[in-house]
């Protein structure tokens, strides 16, 4: 049955969607030239498929004019399965969940509807596709590479968890609210997934386990799978320092913690978290480190790269983005990043991103971490030739 576009007609629906358009046509245009942008667009405004967008069968959902069920259906039937091959199947289920803040127009309550139509309220191992793509008969199974899912899944609660309320943007308030609403799916993953990345020697032999398991070199570093280990503990302590002030946001934090630590309360001593479980009881409750303040004023030409680095911290703290925007300063920069790698074991998990602001020349950053590797990290700022430098702490 033909999908009824009839409302694309509609004059208030074509206002709300130019400036939807507007909103998201720059972004488009970085990765498509002038004549796939306008076949994008056209597509966009009134659901005629065009010979471009055939191509990605993401875009034909993504870019459709309605997200509703029985609409999102109507996409899948017009793919052509024979276009969709494993890279652009892993572009749909990208499309469901860890890129769904990208998808235009959709609510808070639409992202949970279509991410729990796709993958369910908790994790199946043996969930099919809900609707067929194209003229196949049969659903597709929809887990390929469950860890990396599991892991990049953590990783978005993190940040939800982790950007201090008075940072937090206010059209991103939906997307992190999103990320804390699927806590139980994020737990319900847990008992499937291999107990040897809960187990911190496996963060020295990584590399050497690599044909035992699903995910590829390039992605099985010491970082990535210290994430993983520290990711649950993380969490928590993230959930219990920001929630000292309950605003609507941090009361959802506050429950994702609850149920983080109801569910490390009920595992047994044979399960992969028990040392997590056990690590929690040893240092109370995941206060294993400090707030440092670290004081400094750099050069007029500098200004820009701090910022740039402040912001690596706050939204992308990973080893290589840090590595990357630390290395503008020289070898010696890079190598006290490695240092603090490797001296803390858990890679960029070993600290929390509190804060940053700057007044001119004058910088100040925040982070809660353990005070044996601060001196690690007074090395770092030496190294990128910062003028008065000082360090307060918060004990």
């Amino acid at each position: 049955m033909k999908y009824d576009l009839s409302f694309v007609n509609d004059p208030e629906w074509m206002k709300s969607r130019d400036a939807l358009w507007l909103s998201i046509e720059s972004r488009l245009a970085l990765n498509n030239n002038k004549k796939e942008l306008e076949a994008i667009k056209s597509y966009f405004f009134t659901g005629k498929l065009n010979t471009y967008v055939m191509k990605y069968p993401s875009a034909i959902i993504q870019y459709f004019p309605s997200s509703n069920l029985d609409a999102i259906k109507n996409c899948f039937s017009l793919i052509d399965e024979r276009v969709c091959d494993e890279s652009q199947f892993g572009s749909i289920i990208a499309l469901f969940s860890l890129n769904i803040e990208n998808w235009p127009g959709l609510s808070y309550e639409r992202r949970g509807e279509l991410f729990d139509f796709f993958f369910g309220k908790v994790f199946d191992p043996s969930r099919k596709m809900p609707t067929l793509i194209g003229r196949e008969e049969k659903p597709r199974a929809l887990w390929v590479r469950k860890t990396w899912f599991f892991l990049v899944l953590g990783q978005r609660l993190v940040l939800a968890m982790k950007v201090p309320d008075k940072r937090v943007a206010k059209e991103n308030i939906p997307a992190y609210r999103f990320w804390l609403a699927k806590i139980d799916f994020f737990v319900s993953m847990i008992e499937y997934i291999d107990p040897i990345f809960f187990d911190q020697t496996f963060l020295s032999s990584a590399t050497t386990l690599i044909e035992q398991h699903e995910m590829e070199k390039k992605t099985l570093d010491r970082e990535h799978w210290g994430a993983i280990y520290a990711m649950i503990g993380r969490l928590i302590q993230q959930s219990l320092h920001y929630c000292e002030t309950l605003s609507p946001l941090n009361c959802e934090r506050k429950k994702v913690a609850e149920k983080l630590i109801y569910y490390l309360d009920s595992v047994g001593a044979d399960s992969p978290l028990s040392n997590i479980r056990t690590y929690v009881d040893r240092h109370g409750t995941w206060k294993m480190s400090q707030c440092f303040c670290f004081s400094f004023v750099v050069k007029d030409q500098d200004i820009d790269k701090w910022i740039n680095i402040c912001e690596t911290l706050e939204y992308e703290c990973q080893e290589a983005y840090f590595q990357k925007a630390i290395g503008i300063f020289g070898e010696s920069a890079k190598r006290a990043v490695d240092a603090i790698v490797e001296n803390s074991g858990l890679g960029m998990e070993c600290f929390l991103f509190e804060e940053w602001e700057h007044d001119n020349n004058n910088f100040s950053i925040s982070l809660d971490m353990p005070p044996e590797i601060v001196e690690t990290f007074i090395r770092l700022f030496e190294a990128c030739g910062v003028a008065d430098f000082e360090v307060s702490t918060d004990y």
